[in-house]
């Protein structure tokens, strides 16, 4: 029993690291965008290592660019 836990934990750990992590930050990306009024055109992930990313948005008819970045309990920091 012992063996599976050892390989079941780093598993689930790693899809929730690769898998879920992303798909949580840019509904929040969204949210966050779409309470401004705005409208989001493109989100990229700058780093496979930590979760910040670029996004691309337009609000009211002006494009703008902004990096976020999200801590371990999804905090952004808008930069």
């Amino acid at each position: 029993m012992k063996p599976i836990w050892g390989v079941l934990v780093p598993i689930l750990l790693l899809i929730y690291e690769k898998v879920w992590r992303p798909i949580v930050c840019k509904k929040k990306i969204y949210r966050h965008i779409e309470n401004i009024g705005g409208q989001v055109g493109n989100i990229e992930k700058l780093t496979s290592r930590d979760e910040i990313y670029s996004v691309y948005y337009t609000v009211n008819g002006q494009s703008k660019h902004s990096n976020v970045k999200f801590n371990l309990l999804y905090k952004t920091i808008w930069k």
